[in-house]
């Protein structure tokens, strides 16, 4: 029983190497210079070309066939000659001139030292481990898994916020964190009942101060000590602009 158990994790195992070796294929193509085929095709067709005409030819600026050449002859396949009067030349070196070895498949690296016998046995083995977990989830188990997929998609895509009531206005108040349901928000900016019983309300209300009274533009929120607030940013029983009584 052991055995069978360990054949199935080892089978969940191989079906993940697999998965991250094919990741870590398309990373490195990704990364790789599509430019360096096509300096080595063009100098397979005409050796020692001068690298400005290289660029125009292959349709490359300069900055980008500099660092592909660099990178090149880093790796040994061009050498870079430069003339007595500055300019440079490029030519493949025998690296160069070797076709690069194509890489193995996937699936004969993962199989590899099996003949083709032993390949076939495999498959016929997985199959029948095929066909008895069919039994175990039905034949419509992909049709089923998709549809499941589907509706947690759906699921996870932005909705009505249930129990925190609608939003309405320009960044309007909200009802405390404490408080029953969040009540609609509403106004510029407006007033928020706060974590004691309060309103605010106008402009970026003030707030009733330590001292007394403020309201008007930036209109006033009962605060610690409460108050209503009135004018441009009143303090202290302060109405209209900075007027003091």
């Amino acid at each position: 029983m052991a055995a069978r158990e360990e054949i199935i994790e080892k089978i969940g195992l191989l079906n993940h190497m697999v998965g991250v070796a094919r990741r870590i294929r398309r990373d490195e193509e990704a990364a790789a210079d599509p430019n360096v085929a096509r300096v080595v095709a063009l100098l397979r067709l005409k050796d020692g070309i001068p690298t400005q005409e290289m660029a125009t030819v292959l349709g490359i600026d300069g900055a980008a066939m500099g660092a592909t050449l660099e990178a090149m002859g880093e790796s040994g396949l061009v050498e870079v000659r430069v003339a007595q009067d500055g300019s440079k030349t490029v030519a493949l070196t025998e690296k160069g001139r070797e076709d690069a070895p194509a890489k193995a498949e996937l699936s004969d690296v993962a199989l590899d030292g099996f003949t083709d016998e032993e390949a076939e046995a495999l498959l016929g083995y997985l199959g029948r481990i095929e066909a008895s977990l069919t039994g175990e989830l039905g034949a419509d188990w992909k049709e089923r898994e998709e549809a499941r997929k589907a509706a947690k998609r759906h699921e996870g895509r932005p909705s009505d916020r249930d129990g925190q009531g609608s939003r309405g206005g320009f960044r309007g108040g909200r009802d405390d964190r404490r408080s029953g349901d969040r009540d609609g928000r509403s106004g510029y900016r407006g007033g928020r009942e706060d974590r004691r019983p309060a309103d605010r309300g106008g402009y970026r209300g003030g707030r009733d101060d330590r001292r007394g009274e403020r309201g008007g533009y930036r209109g006033g929120r009962d605060d610690r000590r409460g108050g209503d607030r009135g004018g441009y940013r009143g303090r202290d029983d302060r109405g209209g602009r900075r007027r003091e009584d």
